[in-house]
């Protein structure tokens, strides 16, 4: 069974009923309200010695109780000592339910923090934010409704999820919070069911899976597809408040891989590659260094097998002997007309090849680049490849 988390300060709490679903319970404290509407396997009650002292009753809850005392708050070094003594009072890996009701002063803040900070570092599951509105009652029933606050929590979820996309490329959180509204909308029973958000995660996350370890055909395939995703997806969002903070996204996702948007069979025309070099770009941009230099080579295999006619997936062992010198292939009258192009790819290839073996051999070798020089190198190559397959498309 989740534990519950409740605050009280030295207020003089007024009686109300509190209305939670289908729930109700009349009280002034609302920590004896939250075991009524949920099972817990204990109360932990955050309050100063005067709090608890004031609203000793709060100890009369059938659940087990435990106090955790605090200092007033009365500057920054006692806000700390809050912030560690809840902190060090919830075990790792619990099932939380939140009560905010009669948190003071700072403490949301601190709360929110805290809670934030409990997810990361002890795995903690947040399940639910309850807020008793006692302010927001109606004054004939003297009924306060209860509301749910998980949504606007889930609000930093989706801060960090987005920022992970957006500047690394990861979409595995993202997904997850997918699949969790996804999920609930179901579960929840409230009106409308998804029908699209967790395929928008699953899209998402093939994406970015398919990136990551260069599968250039199955990005374009899935850039493609997350296409139409996105446009499938507005509808769920237009019904379901909690997708909201994906709506911004979408126009940027829609930006970000447009031009990797193409049929897979496109490959090595001139939209190809000029998706290829797309890719180069948001690899340096996500600072995905061993993914930019990977394609980088390939590329330029790539590249020179078009313009020397060969088949680029069957024939680029030629092509690659060429580049590196193995023998005068490129001497005979098949290819005497492409002699300047051959050496101009040789120049980028021979620095390209040099630092991608560097990294891809994990510095297991007698004289390897220091990382930060390895990374500088990394990026003016992939510039200096990006420059010559553009010298040599309609792009």
């Amino acid at each position: 069974m989740p534990i519950g988390l409740t605050f009280i300060g030295t207020s003089d709490y007024q009686k109300v009923i509190y209305k939670y679903k289908d729930k109700q319970y009349e009280t002034n404290l609302f920590p004896k309200a939250l075991e009524h509407f949920f099972k817990l396997d204990k109360l932990l009650v955050v309050a100063t010695k005067a709090a608890a002292e004031k609203h000793s009753e709060v100890c009369d809850c059938q659940t087990q109780v435990e106090i955790i005392s605090i200092p007033e708050g009365r500057n920054e070094k006692e806000l700390w000592e809050v912030f560690e003594k809840i902190y060090q009072n919830i075990p790792s890996e619990a099932d939380l339910i939140i009560d905010v009701t009669h948190s003071f002063r700072s403490l949301p803040i601190i709360a929110l923090s805290i809670l934030q900070y409990l997810k990361t570092l002890k795995n903690v599951n947040i399940i639910d934010i309850v807020y008793g509105a006692y302010e927001a009652r109606d004054s004939n029933s003297n009924i306060a409704p209860v509301f749910n606050l998980t949504p606007f929590m889930n609000i930093i979820d989706w801060s960090y999820s987005i920022n992970d996309f957006v500047h690394h490329g990861n979409a595995a959180f993202l997904k997850n919070i997918l699949d969790r509204i996804h999920k609930r909308t179901y579960s929840d029973k409230t009106g409308w069911q998804s029908r699209n958000l967790a395929g928008l995660g699953r899209a998402l996350s093939h994406l970015s899976d398919s990136l990551s370890i260069t599968r250039i055909k199955e990005s374009l395939e899935y850039a493609k597809k997350l296409k139409l995703k996105i446009a499938d997806v507005k509808e769920d969002i237009t019904h379901q408040p909690e997708a909201k903070p994906l709506e911004p996204l979408l126009e940027n996702i829609v930006s970000r891989f447009e031009e990797i948007s193409i049929e897979p069979s496109d490959l090595f025309k001139d939209n190809g590659f000029y998706a290829q070099i797309k890719m180069i770009e948001y690899y340096l941009r996500n600072h995905q260094y061993m993914q930019a230099i990977t394609l980088s080579r390939e590329i330029i295999i790539s590249k020179l097998c078009v313009l020397l006619k060969k088949d680029p997936i069957k024939q680029r062992e030629i092509i690659e002997n060429i580049l590196n010198e193995k023998n005068d292939s490129h001497r005979n009258d098949e290819f005497i007309n492409y002699n300047f192009e051959i050496n101009e790819f040789r120049k980028v290839w021979a620095r390209v090849k040099e630092i991608r073996n560097d990294i891809n051999h994990a510095g297991m070798r007698k004289s390897v680049a220091r990382t930060s020089k390895a990374i500088t190198s990394i990026t003016e190559n992939c510039n200096e490849t990006i420059k010559i397959i553009k010298k040599y498309e309609k792009i």
